[in-house]
């Protein structure tokens, strides 16, 4: 906390204690009288807790000037909050523990809003999903809330979602992928992309590389079915096949060594009565020296 309060931002606090940047925030949470500013990611402090009620978006904001230092933070109606179409989370995942600590502790950290730009006097999230998600289900009515005066282009609301939502230890490795992608559509290196994200290139280009996966092997990535790294390894090992990018998006072949194979059920009986719990499982079916046995005698054993 005393490097937060020095002025360091929440990633160079993550990075110099070794801690994931979702710890930091936690830590922030639980200290009364400071809050994060989204634009600046740095903590601030707060001269009132007493936040007033945005009822029609700017005017409120305007209001809330001048009793906080972060600038225009207002208490939001919640009906007036709508998720950013382009999100890039596909799942907001498991909400419960958040929903408890907000219930419990009430909402720390602001959302950022823009207006709608279709619905009067309401606005979409840019950053906090899932705290809008969470208080919604803690019964809450407002959320402390930055508005933002003018609404940002498709391009730019996937850029600043991406840049909170990435240093995220639960954001799916392929809804990071599609993000990098937009990005790149826009004409972004990896190396740009990479410096926006605060990233290292090697992370961007591996997540890239995904992209060339078909839709069934993508959603086995999404599943946590095929790591990461296998998928890059493959894909990188296709493109120096072909010599560039393939034409035609590329499907994963199924494991050899998995429930589908004709002696996996000899395989995890023979593991499970040798009692193998403690060794890892090809295939999430046997350990490797099971799976070996039973396919040299080939059949039970």
């Amino acid at each position: 906390m005393r490097r937060l309060k020095a002025g360091a931002t929440t990633m160079q606090v993550a990075e110099a204690c070794g801690w994931p940047r979702q710890r930091v925030l936690a830590v922030i949470n639980g200290q009364r009288g400071w809050l994060l500013n989204p634009s600046t990611d740095r903590i601030e402090q707060l001269a009132n807790r007493d936040v007033p009620i945005a009822k029609t978006a700017p005017a409120g904001a305007a209001e809330a000037r001048s009793v906080l230092p972060l600038g225009p933070v207002v208490m939001v109606p919640i009906e007036l909050i709508e998720p950013h179409p382009h999100n890039p989370r596909s799942t907001l995942g498991d909400l419960e523990e958040l929903t408890d600590t907000i219930r419990r502790h009430g909402l720390l950290q602001p959302l950022l809003l823009e207006p709608h730009p279709t619905r009067a006097d309401a606005y979409r999230v840019l950053i906090g999903h899932r705290r809008r998600a969470a208080g919604h289900l803690a019964g809450k009515t407002a959320l402390p809330s930055v508005i933002r005066p003018e609404v940002m282009s498709a391009d730019e609301a996937v850029e600043t979602m991406l840049i909170e939502n990435d240093h995220r230890e639960d954001l799916n490795p392929m809804d990071r992928a599609a993000a990098y992608g937009r990005l790149a559509t826009r004409g972004l290196s990896p190396s740009e992309i990479a410096q926006r994200a605060h990233r290292a290139e090697s992370t961007v280009r591996r997540h890239l590389a995904l992209l060339d996966l078909d839709r069934a092997s993508q959603d086995l990535v999404r599943a946590g079915e095929l790591t990461v790294g296998d998928a890059t390894a493959a894909v990188r090992s296709t493109r120096k096949k072909l010599g560039g990018r393939p034409s035609q998006q590329l499907r994963m072949e199924p494991p050899y060594l998995a429930d589908t194979h004709r002696l996996a059920k000899a395989a995890r009986e023979r593991c499970e009565d040798r009692d193998h719990s403690m060794r890892p499982k090809v295939g999430k079916v046997a350990c490797g020296q099971c799976w070996e046995v039973v396919i040299r005698a080939g059949g039970p054993s």
